[in-house]
C-alpha cells in the first residue's frame, strides 16, 4: 500500500488559551457543559492542525490554490476603449454629463450629512448624474425633506456644493404620492378617483378642480426651490403608481370631468404640471420626466399607451426616464434575482423609438458590459444602475481604469436595499456594509496595517473570504483554509437552487479578486480544528 503522506504528524498553529476545550467539529459544546447555558461573552480562538506536506505540494503544483496578482487583460486593452459608448459625454437640456451612467431616484430615508455622504461616495466613484429620492411637493402628503417650503433651499445648496468638485450633476425628483400616501401622514389621501392604492388600502378622496390647481402650483414652487438651491435639474415622477400616474391611467382614473375619460383629459393634469414647471424655471433649466413603460394591471397603461404619452409630453421635457410597474404589481416595480438582466428593455423597445429626447432606462442593469451594449445598440441613451452602485460606488471609475473584475457585484436579493429599508427605515446592502454608512465605514481598507503579520483564516464562506480579503488588502500575508473543495460555504449551496444563481457572484468575486494576494487551499483530508473559548462563565474558569 502506498504511503499516506498526509498521515504524518502535522505542523500546529497554536493559539490556545488557558480556558479551552477540545472539539472535533469546532462548533459542538463539550460533554461536561451540555447542561450549561450558552455564553454570550465568548472570544473564539483557533488551534488548527494541517499537514505540512499538503501546503508545500500545493504551492509547488498550483493545484487548488489561488494566488491573486499579476496583470489582467483588461489593463492592457484600455477600459475606456472597451466601454467607449458608455463613457461618451452627453448633453441633456444644457447639462453636460461626463458619461452615460446615472442614478435614478430611489429611497434611502437618509437626511443631513448621511444623505450627502451617500451621494458623495457615488460622485467620487465617477457617476455622471444622481437624483435625490422622490420628495413631496404638497403638505397634503408630507415627506422626509419637504419641498413645500423654502427651508429645503439651503439643504440643496450644501448638497450641490459638495458634489460639484466631482463633476456629478444633482437632480431632485418631485412627486405627490396621491392614494399611496401613508395613513399616518394623511388619513384622507388625494387621488383621481376613489380607488385605493394596494399598498395602503385607504379609500382616497377624489380631487376637486381647486385641489388639482393647488397641487399644480405646488409643483411649480418646488421647481423654483430646486433651481434656487443650485441643483442641476428636476425629475418629475409620473410613474410607480403615484398621483400623476393615477390620473394618467384608465385603470385608476374614473372621472367624468375634463380630467378623465379621453386620452387628452387624462393627460391634462400632467400637462398643466409640466407647463407650470416650465413657466417657473424657464427653458434653460433641465426638466426630465419619469414615465412607466408598462403598468401590468387590467385596463392599465400598455407600452403603446406609454409611447403615446411620451410623445405627447416630450416637448415640455429634456429627457424621458422609463420605469416599470406600480404598487399594483410590486414584484414588477422592484425586480428580483428571478428576473433576467435588463428585463425592462422589451417594453422600452416600443417607447424609445418614438421619443426624440434622450432616454434613461433601468431594469437590473448590473454590469458594465450590459450597460455599454444598451447604449451602443441605441436601446437607451443613459443607463440607471442604482443597485449596482449601492453594491459598488466605485463601479464607474473601475470600468474606466479597466478594472471591471474588481467591481463588487450586486446579487439582486433586495434584502438590504428594499426589505430592510421598508421594515426598519434603514438602507443597507448585503454585499457592501459601507452602504448608507459612508460617514463611518470605508468602502475599502484605506490604510495599511501598522505591522505586516501572517494571517491564517479558517473557513471559506463569505465571512471567511471577506476577512481574508480585507487582511490581504491591508498588507498581511494571508492563507485561507477551507475543508471542502469549494469556496462560498452555504451561499455556494444556496446558489444552486432555481433562480438563485446570482448568489454565487459575491463569493466568486471575493475568491478571485486579483488585487488580493491571498492563497487558499483545500486539503484532501479534513482539517482538524480545535476551538478555544475564553469567557466569564463560572464553568469556564
Amino acid at each position: 500500500m502506498a504511503e499516506n503522506r498526509f498521515a504524518r504528524r502535522p505542523e500546529e498553529v497554536d493559539c490556545r488559551h488557558p480556558c479551552h476545550f477540545r472539539c472535533g467539529q469546532g462548533n459542538r459544546r463539550p460533554p461536561e457543559t451540555e447542561g450549561s447555558p450558552r455564553c454570550s461573552d465568548i472570544r473564539r480562538r483557533f488551534r488548527v492542525a494541517y499537514p505540512r506536506s499538503h501546503a508545500l505540494s500545493n504551492r509547488q503544483s498550483g493545484r487548488q490554490e489561488v494566488a491573486a496578482g499579476g496583470p489582467h487583460p483588461a489593463e492592457t486593452m484600455g477600459g475606456n476603449m472597451r466601454y467607449a459608448s458608455l463613457f461618451q459625454p452627453i448633453t441633456v437640456g444644457g447639462v453636460e454629463l461626463k458619461n452615460r451612467i446615472v442614478r435614478s431616484a430611489h429611497g434611502t430615508l437618509l437626511t443631513g450629512e448621511g444623505l450627502i455622504a451617500y451621494h458623495e461616495a457615488r460622485a467620487r466613484g465617477g457617476v455622471a448624474m444622481s437624483t435625490l429620492e422622490a420628495t413631496s411637493v404638497h403638505d397634503s402628503a408630507p415627506s422626509l425633506m419637504p419641498l413645500y417650503n423654502d427651508s429645503i433651499i439651503p439643504v440643496y445648496r450644501e448638497i450641490a456644493d459638495r458634489m460639484r468638485p466631482y463633476g456629478m450633476k444633482m437632480f431632485a425628483q418631485v412627486y405627490h404620492p396621491g392614494a399611496a400616501t401613508k395613513p399616518r401622514k394623511s388619513p384622507f389621501p388625494w387621488s383621481a378617483s376613489a380607488i385605493p392604492s394596494p399598498n395602503i388600502g385607504t379609500i382616497p378622496m377624489p380631487m376637486s378642480t381647486d385641489m388639482i390647481g393647488d397641487v399644480v402650483k405646488a409643483f411649480g414652487d418646488a421647481a423654483r426651490r430646486i433651481r434656487e438651491g443650485g441643483l442641476d435639474g428636476i425629475d418629475v415622477h409620473a410613474s410607480s403608481g403615484y398621483l400623476l400616474q393615477q390620473f394618467m391611467s384608465p385603470a385608476t382614473n374614473q372621472r367624468d370631468d375634463h380630467y378623465g375619460g379621453s386620452f387628452e383629459n387624462r393627460m391634462r393634469f400632467l400637462v398643466e404640471t409640466l407647463e407650470e414647471i416650465r413657466r417657473v424655471v424657464g427653458d434653460d433649466f433641465c426638466v426630465g420626466i419619469r414615465l412607466p413603460n408598462e403598468e401590468y394591471i387590467p385596463g392599465g397603461l400598455t407600452p403603446q399607451d406609454n409611447a403615446d404619452i411620451a410623445k405627447y409630453v416630450e416637448k415640455y421635457v429634456d429627457y424621458v426616464s422609463l420605469h416599470m410597474g406600480s404598487y399594483w404589481r410590486f414584484h414588477k416595480l422592484l425586480s428580483t434575482m428571478e428576473d433576467p438582466l435588463g428585463h425592462e428593455m422589451k417594453p422600452n423597445e416600443v417607447i424609445t423609438p418614438v421619443v426624440s429626447k434622450p432616454t434613461i432606462v433601468v431594469g437590473r442593469i448590473m454590469t458594465l458590459d450590459h450597460a455599454n451594449h444598451i447604449v451602443e445598440s441605441g436601446a437607451g441613451d443613459m443607463v440607471s444602475m442604482v443597485r449596482a452602485l449601492i453594491a459598488d460606488p466605485e463601479l464607474v471609475n473601475k470600468g474606466q481604469r479597466g478594472e471591471e473584475d474588481l467591481v463588487r457585484p450586486c446579487i439582486g436579493s433586495n434584502m438590504g436595499c428594499v426589505a430592510q429599508l421598508m421594515a426598519t427605515g434603514k438602507l443597507s446592502c448585503v454585499v457592501n456594509v459601507a452602504a448608507a454608512n459612508e460617514q463611518t465605514v470605508p468602502f475599502e481598507p484605506v490604510a495599511p496595517a501598522p505591522a505586516k503579520k501572517k494571517v491564517l483564516v479558517i473557513g471559506g464562506g463569505p465571512a471567511g473570504l471577506e476577512a481574508a480579503r480585507t487582511a490581504a488588502l491591508r498588507g498581511h500575508d494571508v492563507v485561507l483554509y477551507e475543508a471542502t473543495r469549494q469556496l462560498g460555504g452555504q451561499v455556494a449551496i444556496a446558489s444552486r437552487a432555481p433562480h438563485r444563481s446570482d448568489l454565487a457572484a459575491i463569493t466568486d468575486f471575493l475568491s478571485r479578486e486579483r488585487r488580493n494576494p491571498m492563497k487558499w487551499s483545500s486539503p484532501p483530508a479534513p482539517l482538524r480544528v480545535e476551538t478555544a473559548f475564553s469567557c466569564r462563565h463560572p464553568q469556564c474558569r
